[in-house]
């Protein structure tokens, strides 16, 4: 994951919660995914992402950094 600011400068020390699902059969991911290395340059290591069915699924990253925190959520159609 990559994470930056408006301006596109990097954000680093960032905590991320990372939470999925399947909206049309009302389900999480089997799995707690999570990041587990910052790699640096506004980069983060996501590990523990796994799909067990085809679908459409969400991927939501709450962002905390600097005092202020926002959030992003990916439509995944697998």
């Amino acid at each position: 994951l990559h994470v930056e600011t408006p301006e596109g400068a990097p954000v680093d020390d960032a905590v991320i919660a990372v939470s999925g699902g399947m909206p049309e059969h009302n389900h999480g991911m089997p799995t707690e995914p999570q990041v587990t290395e910052a790699l640096g340059n506004g980069d983060y290591r996501v590990e523990g992402m796994q799909f067990q069915m085809g679908g459409w699924w969400t991927i939501t990253f709450v962002i905390d950094a600097a005092g202020q925190q926002d959030s992003v959520t990916f439509n995944l159609k697998l």
